[in-house]
């Protein structure tokens, strides 16, 4: 297996996943959010061992959408938490023309689901913390029990953290489980208040994208 060279980099992916209609129904399964042990990778936060919701590294864990912090059925412009129409913004907006203004960028901690479900210190990482784990560290596609992702490796202590690729949710599916991960960050992108930064990667690529709406449903790897 061949080692990753990245570039962090905002990158236009649209194509990868295509929006859908859907109803609000709730996932009717029950998730148990149990802590995650926490990675010391040399950095200035802790990363936990597995996605929010899973209990173990390559356990996919739960899809959200950026600023929620329940499952769906489904994962369309028409069931947002945070549009009162599609792409009209009740919060987390700049322009004008696209809803109520409030200037914010970074989710609140009532909308972090890190911090609602395992409480503070643990929180969804930003940008900056994906960036510093990004040039610190080693990034190599390989599999965990028969599970396709990410191994991490860090540059400064050598201890590691395995990322699923766990695919994104789109209308009522998921879209390229196995083939690509999506993980959010907390805070949306200046490209528009539809866009928030999503580190993404596949097979020897990895990228920071600004252009996954928020509306779309990806894994949270908790910091703290």
């Amino acid at each position: 297996m061949k080692k990753l060279y990245y570039a962090f980099i905002a990158a236009t992916l649209c194509t990868l996943l295509l929006s859908c209609k859907n109803t609000k129904a709730p996932v009717s399964e029950k998730i148990v959010y149990t802590e995650p042990e926490a990675i010391d990778m040399g950095l200035s936060v802790k990363w936990a061992n597995c996605n929010l919701g899973a209990d173990t590294p390559e356990g996919f864990g739960v899809y959200l959408a950026w600023g929620e912090t329940e499952m769906k059925a489904g994962y369309s412009e028409d069931n947002y938490k945070w549009y009162s129409t599609p792409f009209n913004k009740t919060k987390y907006n700049w322009d004008e023309s696209k809803g109520v203004v409030d200037s914010l960028y970074l989710l609140t901690p009532e909308d972090d689901a890190a911090i609602v479900y395992l409480g503070q210190p643990w929180r969804i990482p930003n940008h900056q913390d994906w960036e510093e784990l990004a040039m610190n560290s080693d990034w190599e596609w390989t599999e965990r029990n028969g599970v396709p992702g990410m191994e991490v490796t860090s540059k400064i202590n050598g201890n590691q953290l395995f990322f699923p690729a766990a695919g994104g949710f789109q209308g009522k599916k998921v879209e390229d489980k196995m083939k690509m991960g999506g993980y959010w960050t907390s805070e949306l992108a200046d490209s528009g208040p539809e866009w928030p930064y999503c580190l993404l990667f596949g097979n020897y690529w990895l990228e920071m994208s600004a252009s996954m709406y928020c509306f779309w449903g990806f894994s949270i790897r908790p910091v703290q």
